[in-house]
This record gives C-alpha cells, structure tokens and sequence, in this order.
C-alpha cells in the first residue's frame, strides 16, 4: 500500500475543488490504493485556520472516501478534529498561531549557532547576538557570575540548581547534568531537523534579519512557513521507512535540486520527493512515481 505525504496545500486545494475535480481526484488516489499521510505539523497548519469551517468540514467528507485509512505520525490525530468549530476551534487556532514568534526567533538563533552554510550576514547577527548578552565582557569572555544570574531563574524552571557563586569550574558539571536531562530526547532527530532547517534557509537572509531585529512583520510570517517547511521534512524522514513519496512546494523542490549538500539529498530521500500546483498534477506524479515504466 503506497504511502504519500501531500503537503498543506493539496488539502486546502482539495476542500476548495468543486465536487467533480475532487471527486476524480479520491477516486485517482483510490485506483493506486494510496494511504495518505496525517502529520502533526499538517495538523497544527490546518488547525491554526479557523476561518473556513464548512470547507474543513467538506474536507473531512471528501477524506472519509479514501479506502486506505491514514497513516498518523502522532498518537491520536484524526482528520475529525477539522469539524470542531466556533469558539473551540478559535481558540485552539489563536493558541498556535500565538507560539509562531517564538518559534520564529527559537529557530533563527538555532541557524545562526548551527548551519554549516557560508553567509554573509552571520558575521553581523553573531555580533549583534553577544552584545545583547549580559554576561559577556567587552574582551569576548565570560562573567561567569553574571551567566550564573541569567541561567539561574530558568534553570529553576527545570529543577536544576546553578551552584551560587558559579564559575568556570562550574560549567562542565552544569552541563553534564542538563545532558542527563535529555537522555530520554531523540537527540538524532534533533540534529536532522536543525540540519533540515538549515537546508530550506541555506542561502535565506531573514533568519539573520530576525536576530538583527530588521525583519518585517511580514517577512517574520513568511519565514514562519518555511520552518514549517522543514518540520514536515523531517516528520518525512523520522517515517521514511513507512511514507513512499514527498510532496514540497515548488520553491523548497528548486532548492533541493540545486543544494547538493541540502539535508534530504544526504539521507537519500530527494528521489522520493516530487512538486505538484494543481490536484490532477499531483495524482499525475504519484502515479509516474509510483509505477515508472508506465
């Protein structure tokens, strides 16, 4: 039974098919016996929009006629949970959508720490990054008392003490007991996604931008897209062995075919990954894809 991660915008561009280009699009998908794919991060997307409940519902509908049920990434996620609406849904949608800046700043200072790819502006936001740090010195080094100050309320959060007073010989044991805090995170996943994001931004000015406090408003929601980008990546290769094809939209497609060093390419998945604008299109490739001789 194929397995195929269609991204955001097939559903969106399913409910809004008229019935006959919808109809003909589940039975494509139904003759290829295909079992779609139900992702946490297509989740949070389509949840976070509660403004068209009679298309969500009508998506719902239109689902329901696949025979194959969908394959989930997550426990307990339901295609169903689309039907919820009025005051539920909006506040479910203004609590996700609420988490978008944060994550927006989380990930840009991640590629800003971890991308192993050259920019010109990386320079300036790493400067601009240590002098907003109250614990570094005008020399480049430490104030361990000070770092000790600011790690020690959000570490408490944690239940880890920061010895008082701290210094440098403090700093390894510190570490050490954070690592064994995490011994139960998948810390491969962790480096595949920050090497996935890094991918879809390789040559991006914006997540420099972020940190230098220079990018629009607008700007800030675009790149909050293509982090999202790179979380369906990487739900992608965390259930490689079990999804058989990857739809990107066309921009994140054109970067990985010209970044040879992109994220996707190394795990050996680029030839599992296809782009489609329209719905016909999309089964037009799944089907190549799936049965190449014909």
């Amino acid at each position: 039974m194929p397995t195929v991660y269609f991204d955001t915008a097939f559903y969106v561009a399913l409910a809004r098919a008229d019935d006959g280009s919808a109809s003909a699009t589940i039975e494509a998908l139904n003759s290829l016996k295909v079992r779609t794919v139900l992702s946490r991060t297509l989740f949070q997307e389509l949840v976070s929009s509660a403004d068209r409940p009679e298309k969500d519902a009508l998506l719902c509908d239109r689902l329901s006629a696949l025979v194959a049920p969908s394959y989930v990434t997550f426990p307990n996620l339901t295609w169903d949970a689309l039907r919820v609406a009025g005051e539920t849904r909006r506040v479910a949608a203004d609590a996700l959508r609420s988490v978008e800046s944060t994550i927006v700043e989380a990930e840009s200072a991640s590629v800003l720490a971890n991308s192993p790819f050259p920019h010109g502006r990386r320079a300036s936001a790493r400067d601009h990054t240590i002098a907003q740090q109250p614990y570094m010195q005008p020399d480049g080094t430490i104030d361990f008392a000070v770092l000790g100050d600011t790690l020690r309320p959000h570490l408490a959060l944690m239940g880890v003490a920061v010895p008082n007073p701290f210094d440098e010989a403090g700093l390894q044991p510190l570490l050490t007991m954070l690592s064994s805090r995490l011994g139960s995170v998948d810390m491969a996943a962790m480096e595949r996604k920050t090497r996935l994001t890094a991918s879809v931004v390789a040559t991006d000015n914006r997540p420099y931008e972020v940190i230098l406090g220079t990018a629009s408003e607008k700007s800030r929601g675009k790149l909050a897209h293509t982090y999202r980008d790179a979380a369906h990546m990487e739900e992608f290769a965390a259930h490689s062995d079990a999804v058989d094809l990857f739809q990107l939209d066309g921009p994140q497609y054109e970067l990985l075919q010209r970044n040879p060093d992109h994220e996707l390419r190394r795990l050996g998945l680029q030839s599992r990954c296809f782009t489609a604008q329209r719905l016909d299109e999309a089964v037009h490739k799944v089907r190549r894809l799936l049965s190449p001789t014909e």
